[in-house]
């Protein structure tokens, strides 16, 4: 990989990850194009996510905080309420436990925790076949398609009014599976997560956050895989620099898109990106059938 390519494929990730077109489908679209090797760039790839992945932190800093506490806060309750189960057993009383989840904030740590691991663990079941559509453009195609339609249907819905308290755990599953399969290129975390939050009545405002924040695990999470199996450290060391520039290029182009792209979010519905999709679709085809 040239230091070119990590540019252009920095740029590429800070446009499109925060718009629901599949950030990952046109790296491989770039990758299949350019003849790169996309296993032994798989950990460049996720360096990119993280890029991005900074630019929602600081975008949602408040959220974050609110939510890290409040994670606290569940753990102090719960150990107090094993220190009255305790009391109760030993001295035959019945002292009241504390309500745990009392908060909007204390229920959708619950709904990303619940995603986290459903995304986990479709996303380790699907990893060799995830791995093995990015040599091709014939799957990504299908999946840009997938997607188009999937932002299409989301736009018939009308504009719901669930915000966490009202969001059942069952939705948290949900939303893990998409979020899991979104791994495939061509299907969008973003699109995949806000078309199925949206069908299911949320606020728009709260499916957008939910969007963006239930991210956050599954990047730290494939970064930590990836890190895991490398046994070439010098193969690493050899284009960390690359690595590095692209993931920064990543970074500073998301900080430029993301608060136009949040505002769109809000106020748009989703038609225009299912129409650049379908196109998307099109073009990998032609790239198929270009270069094979």
């Amino acid at each position: 990989m040239s230091l070119w390519d990590a540019i252009w494929m920095g740029i590429i990730q800070g446009v499109t990850e925060f718009l629901p077109v599949s950030s990952s489908g046109h790296l491989v679209i770039y990758q299949n194009v350019f003849h790169l090797d996309p296993e032994g760039s798989l950990l460049f790839l996720i360096m990119l996510h993280i890029g991005t992945m900074i630019v929602v932190f600081v975008s949602f800093y408040r959220d974050i905080k609110k939510i890290f506490l409040e994670i606290i806060g569940i753990g102090r309750d719960l150990l107090g309420n094993l220190k009255v189960l305790v009391y109760n057993k030993k001295e035959d009383e019945a002292k009241r436990y504390k309500k745990i989840i009392h908060n909007n904030y204390r229920k959708f740590a619950i709904l990303l925790f619940i995603t986290t691991i459903c995304t986990a663990l479709v996303g380790y079941a699907s990893r060799e076949l995830v791995l093995f559509v990015k040599t091709t453009l014939a799957i990504p195609a299908i999946c840009f398609f997938i997607n188009g339609i999937l932002l299409l249907v989301s736009d018939l819905g009308e504009n719901g009014h669930k915000i966490p308290k009202d969001v059942g755990y069952g939705n948290g599953i949900v939303v893990g599976i998409m979020q899991g399969l979104a791994a495939f290129p061509g299907l969008s975390s973003l699109g995949m997560v806000l078309s199925v939050c949206l069908l299911s009545g949320f606020q728009r405002k709260f499916a957008i956050k939910y969007a963006f924040l239930a991210s956050i695990p599954s990047v730290i999470g494939a970064l930590i895989l990836e890190i895991s199996k490398i046994e070439s450290v010098e193969t690493v060391n050899s284009n960390l620099g690359i690595y590095v520039i692209g993931t920064v290029v990543a970074c500073i182009t998301g900080f430029v898109i993301i608060r136009r792209a949040l505002n769109f979010l809000k106020k748009k519905r989703f038609r225009i990106f299912a129409y650049y999709c379908f196109a998307m679709g099109v073009l990998s085809i032609a790239a198929y059938f270009a270069i094979k």
